[in-house]
């Protein structure tokens, strides 16, 4: 039992749990999905009061606050997301920066082709899409 700051007391999610199998009242999973739910939930629980902790370490308080605990919730449940969106911008960077050199090179050598200069825009546009794409994201 956990006691709250208004001094009630409320189960725990373990003691939740045990009270849910011992009433029958088994959610609609399989077995083994049951089991690995439970596994991925006690995962998560401990990544979250891990995350929560660090953020509270980082900030400089002696306590961890439900601000802590929401913004580690955040992260967690966005951060393999925005890794992707991360990638994706970093390779829109790339390709956005070499078709502006090529641009560059192409100006200051006065040396334009009619492929050169498809292919340099393509890939220019295609990096600035990729980037817009992860700024939108955000």
């Amino acid at each position: 039992m956990v006691k709250s700051e208004e001094g009630a007391v409320a189960p725990t999610l373990a003691e939740e749990l045990k009270s849910i199998v011992e009433s029958g009242k088994r959610p609609p999973y399989s077995i083994p999905a049951y089991e690995l739910l439970k596994a991925k939930t006690a995962e998560y629980i401990l990544d979250l009061v891990t995350e929560s902790a660090r953020l509270a370490r980082r900030s400089g308080a002696d306590d961890v606050s439900a601000t802590h605990v929401q913004h580690a919730a955040e992260h967690l449940t966005t951060a393999k997301r925005s890794r992707l969106y991360r990638h994706i911008a970093t390779v829109g960077g790339i390709m956005l920066g070499g078709a502006l050199s090529n641009i560059l090179s192409m100006t200051l050598e006065n040396h334009y082709s009619a492929d050169g200069v498809l292919i340099t825009t393509g890939i220019a546009i295609s990096g600035a899409v990729l980037v817009a794409l992860h700024i939108a994201s955000d």
